[in-house]
Parts: C-alpha cells; structure tokens; sequence
C-alpha cells in the first residue's frame, strides 16, 4: 500500500518522519518521580477489599495458583512475595508505573495519526503533548486505586495497553505474547480484541499473527491449569454470580471518568474529538465489550483498560490546539489542560488518600475484636485472617 511504512516503529498512518521525534525523557521521568511519590505516599498494606487480601495470603501460602483463572496475576505475584520478598502491593506499583510509560509510547503512535499542518513552526512545548497520556492515567482515581491494591486491574491495564501498542508499531508476536497474558490474567480480556485493533490501526499481518499466537498460548496455558481454571474451587464454573447488567457497566464507565477524573476527562474527550474516527470507534467497541463480560461485577473496576486507553487520545488535544488561530488563545489554551490535569490529579490523590485512611480505621475496628469471630461475610473474614498474619491481635 502506497503511503504506508512497513517498518516497525514507523507510524502506521504514513505521516511525516519530522512528526517521530524522541520522546521526553526527562519530563517523564518527573511524571514517573510524581507517580512513585504518591504511590509511596499512598501506601498502605491494608486491604481494601476481600479479593486482594485473599490473594496476598495466597502469595505468601503454599497454594499460589488455587486461583488458577488469574494465574497471569498470580505467577508474578508469587514470584514477587516469594522470592523477592516484596509487599504483594508492590507488582501493583510497578504495573502502574510501566503502564505510564506505555502510555506515552501509545499516545504518541495515535498522535501521528492526525496529520500536524505543515505550515506550523517546531516548538519544544509541543514535542511535550505525549506527557499528556500519562498525566490523565495519573488523573484518574481508578488509577490509584488499581496500583495501590493487591488485585489484577493494574496488570490487566498494562497488558492491553501494551499489546494495542505492540499492535500499533507491527509487533505482531509480541502483541500476540501480551494477548495471551492478558487472558491468562483474566480470561475475558478477549472481548476488548476488537476495539484494540481499530484503536491501533493494525495491519491484517499483525492482527492475525498476535490474535492466533495469543489464542494458542492462552489455550496451552489453560491445559497446563486442567481441570482447576474451569472445575476447581475457584474455577470459572464456581465464579461469583453477575450482579450488574451491560447498561450498568457502561454507566459506571461514564462515572469512571466524569467523577474519577472530573474536569480533567476534558483532555481526553478533546482528543477523542479530533482522532481518527475508526480509533474513537474502536474505544467504544472496547468498552461495549467490558460492559458485556469483562465489566459485570460491580466490586471490580472492569472499565479500567478502557479508561486507560481512553488516556491515550489525550496526545491529540494539541491538534485542536493547533488549529486555534489566535497564538495567545492557543497558549491560553494548553495552560489550561495542564492546569485541568494537575487539579485532576491532586484531586484524585486526595479522594483516594480519603479511602485509605477509611480502610485503615475499618481495620483497627475489625481487629478489635480479635482474630476469632464468627459471623462475619467473607469479604471481612478473608480480610481479618490478612491482617491477623501480619500484627499480633490486641489483647481483649
């Protein structure tokens, strides 16, 4: 196809090689300095709900795979605990960090896509607009939340990013390998495939080898778990009911990003506004897709890898801007996305320091009672049975 550079790291709309310029080290890495900042901050060994301190003491047992549906997750989480000697949290943490940098890297593949107007001068801000990618993941309080727990969204996210990225540049074994770990994670990961083709724009090569390489390995995986993934104590046959419908789903998408990121979603709807209309369309298939299966428990933020990709179109507000005639108008105006983001993310951080500090106080009530009680559900009993492992219980 005339127009189309067949080399990998080219982008896959044929622009111009004066758009591929290197990334913004430096500035990263204080997006990546703020990042370990508020996760350090943030810390807490608390779990938040009952599946994270389920698989914290899992990790740390002698069965680390019961869970063998989430055995994506839970290889590197024993791998983690067991023999590095980290905090569970911690493959979390580093997820979120490698998503931020996945991010950017995704985020300057779609900014290519709309050609920039020739006729503009270079600026060094403007080689900066791919930050904006990982600024919205940060302003997102779904964000630290997944990288703050002991639960399979953050790695979730980061593979899809990965592979919709590795799709985007014509890695096609690679995406293949991140296909399949992501369904290895969670198996209903497969519905957002579609979306993730249109939204990076792959070639019929690429889409074809990364989706029969990623269905062969998550089938030789799932053999390898045989019978316990299907049949087993926590198999999918003895999943948890559904308790939320497709509808509900896609309304806790929208609440994902109008109240998770408030003001600052305004980068990533204007993104959207300018982008390609089939990778704005493959976004919404994605999510259509998690609202049918991957999003229908209403404790797991199943929205959250279509949230991230959605951060990715942030990039592509700078042709908006761009278009804007006025120069003071257009400086005026990128001001006020970076403002957006830092206010988002402050904002963000701060509603999720709220529900730390709520946890640890429900902890110190839960332990009050000491390490014996019946009675409770399951969520608090796993989540008391975590806790008594760590500290001695107080004494009656």
């Amino acid at each position: 196809m005339s127009g189309v550079s067949t080399h990998p790291n080219e982008p896959l709309s044929g622009s111009p090689a004066k758009e591929h310029r290197s990334l913004p080290w430096r500035s990263f890495a204080g997006v990546l300095g703020l990042y370990a900042l508020g996760s350090w901050y943030l810390h807490s060994s608390i779990p938040l709900d009952g599946d994270g301190a389920a698989y914290a003491l899992q990790a740390a047992g002698d069965v680390p795979l019961e869970r063998s549906v989430h055995a994506g997750y839970l290889l590197p989480l024993w791998l983690v605990v067991t023999t590095l000697h980290w905090p569970p949290e911690v493959l979390s943490v580093l997820a979120g960090g490698l998503a931020l940098l996945v991010a950017m890297l995704l985020g300057r593949q779609l900014l290519v896509t709309v050609p920039r107007d020739g006729r503009l001068p270079p600026g060094g801000a403007r080689d900066h607009a791919v930050l904006l990618a990982p600024l919205s993941l940060l302003a997102a309080q779904a964000t630290w939340k997944s990288t703050g727990t002991v639960e399979i969204h953050a790695l979730l996210g980061l593979l899809v990013l990965a592979s919709t990225w590795a799709l985007s540049t014509r890695r096609g074994v690679l995406a293949g390998v991140l296909l399949a770990w992501a369904g290895a994670t969670q198996p209903a990961a497969w519905v957002l495939v579609p979306g993730l083709l249109l939204i990076s724009g792959a070639d019929r090569r690429s889409a074809a080898t990364a989706c029969g390489l990623g269905l062969v390995l998550h089938a030789g995986v799932l053999a390898l778990l045989w019978p316990e993934w299907w049949s087993g104590g926590r198999g999918l046959l003895q999943s948890a009911a559904l308790d939320r419908s497709p509808w509900e789903s896609l309304q806790a998408a929208w609440r994902l990003l109008a109240r998770g990121m408030g003001p600052a979603a305004l980068a990533l709807l204007a993104g959207l506004l300018v982008a390609p209309r089939r990778r704005a369309v493959g976004l919404g298939i994605a999510a259509a897709g998690a609202a049918l299966l991957l999003d229908r428990h209403s404790d797991n933020p199943g929205q959250l890898p279509t949230l991230w990709l959605g951060c990715c179109f942030a990039p592509l507000t700078l042709r908006w801007i761009e278009s804007l005639v006025d120069e003071r108008l257009a400086r005026l105006s990128s001001a006020g996305v970076v403002l957006l983001l830092a206010l988002g993310i402050a904002e963000a951080t701060t509603r999720h320091d709220a529900d730390v500090r709520g946890a640890e106080r429900d902890a110190e009530v839960l332990l009050q009672g000491g390490c014996s009680q019946p009675g409770l559900d399951w969520a608090d009993s796993i989540r008391l049975e975590l806790l008594c492992s760590q500290s001695e219980p107080p004494a009656r």
